[in-house]
């Protein structure tokens, strides 16, 4: 799937880029922290989880002004330039009504949207997040970490790629440390990092009226599993999923453990499976060089198969798995085939 990157301008006059991908209804998307169109969508799995949200929605992603492709000249300062955003985005895009995803810090922003404009959020996804922040850590660790970031924003990209990406690879992290860089300046990643532990939507959550899912791994050492539990329990009605892992990075990790409740709960019945063993080895062999990037007859030409064998594999793992794309099953496999996409490199 190719991606469509615009701008508008809001309230300030300062330019918000978005992307949009796919069709259906909009799901807009905040991921917290920092981000950036462009370089987050290079690294594979990151993108591959869109393409899976995108085959059934519209799915909108947004960079704030002076983050990533957002105005150079503009800055978010505080948490309710947060909240401004999303709402001059969802307004200057025409968008009656939308559900929403937020992670991390993200998620808190996704909140406040939803007590605050109740009649425009359809359903409410949440992965990774909390209240208040200043219970992330101690204040101490907390300075800490803003004065890393204020002496030197190489080595704090590093320790926060070690921190967010807990079981994830070396080549992740350092992807995720790359963009991080790349998205913000030092002062900005300070300014973001800081609003994050002052944020405290404790007071809102009980004024959400839609329909909310809750994700949250378990080992995540950045935002505590209490601290998800505790947002699902100040949210009438909301479901908590918990998930096993230790990744605060919803792509990192088993990538289908979070993409299935989150479809079914927007309405696609067609979840991930995340069993491995209804597929055989061929298959798993398949499905990985489709997560690679590679068409029918480069798999073929890989695996030393005809194209029509290969055409003939994909097919199947499509009916198997209960996927309707290339790009569910690759978005599939960079969750659960790590050992096939090792070997597919």
């Amino acid at each position: 799937m190719r991606q469509s990157i615009s701008f508008l301008k809001d309230r300030r006059g300062k330019s918000v880029a978005y992307a949009t991908l796919g069709r259906g209804r909009p799901l807009v998307c905040d991921t917290g922290f920092i981000s950036h169109l462009e370089a987050q969508w290079d690294y594979a799995p990151y993108r591959r989880f869109f393409e899976a949200l995108a085959e059934s929605h519209l799915v909108v992603r947004y960079d704030l002004p002076g983050i990533g492709l957002g105005d150079p000249f503009g800055e978010v300062v505080d948490f309710e330039d947060d909240v401004a955003v999303l709402e001059d985005l969802i307004d200057g895009l025409g968008l009656a009504e939308v559900d929403l995803f937020g992670a991390s810090q993200a998620a808190a922003v996704m909140v406040a949207y939803a007590a605050r404009h109740p009649d425009r959020v359809g359903r409410l996804i949440l992965f990774g997040g909390y209240a208040n922040g200043a219970q992330l850590s101690p204040p101490q660790m907390q300075e800490a970490l803003l004065r890393l970031v204020r002496a030197h924003w190489g080595v704090a990209s590093k320790t926060l790629a070690d921190i967010f990406m807990r079981g994830g690879d070396e080549a992740a992290q350092a992807a995720w440390a790359a963009v991080t860089r790349l998205a913000a300046t030092p002062d900005a990643a300070e300014r973001r990092m800081a609003e994050c532990f002052r944020t405290d939507v404790s007071d809102e959550l009980a004024r959400v009226k839609a329909p909310t899912l809750v994700l949250h791994r378990r080992g995540d050492v950045n935002v505590r599993f209490e601290q998800g539990r505790a947002l699902a329990a100040g949210i009438p009605g909301a479901r908590l999923v918990a998930l096993e892992g230790e990744s605060h990075i919803w792509y990192v990790g088993d990538m289908a453990s979070v993409l299935g409740p989150m479809l079914e709960f927007l309405g696609d019945k067609r979840r991930p499976p995340r069993e491995r063993s209804q597929l055989t080895g061929r298959e798993r062999q398949v499905a990985a060089l489709i997560a690679a990037g590679l068409s029918n007859g480069e798999v073929a030409a890989r695996l030393g198969l005809s194209e029509r064998t290969a055409e003939a594999h994909a097919e199947h793992i499509r009916n198997k798995l209960g996927f309707r794309s290339r790009a569910q099953i690759a978005a599939w496999a960079a969750g659960n085939l790590a050992e096939e996409l090792g070997s597919s490199a």
